[in-house]
């Protein structure tokens, strides 16, 4: 996997990276919900770790059907005689 973005990336490689700064958003916003100052800042760091960790799920489900997807294609691709 590419640690950015080109021309080479797969929609897997992409959805892979996606799902670790989402990884990544989850944990910094669940860091920042322990710093709350106020309870509006509390619903906010909650609120933005919810939806990342929301939108972590969703790019999980999208790799899985790629994943299940290229198996298909794998099975198809051999001659069976």
């Amino acid at each position: 996997m590419a640690e950015k973005i080109d021309t080479t990336s797969s929609m897997q490689d992409i959805l892979t990276m996606a799902l670790k700064l989402e990884s990544q958003a989850c944990a910094f916003y669940k860091k920042a919900l322990e710093h709350a100052r106020t309870p509006e800042e509390e619903q906010l760091f909650l609120k933005l770790h919810d939806c990342a960790n929301e939108h972590g799920q969703a790019l999980e489900r999208m790799l899985g059907e790629i994943e299940a997807q290229l198996e298909i294609d794998r099975a198809l691709s051999y001659e069976v005689y």
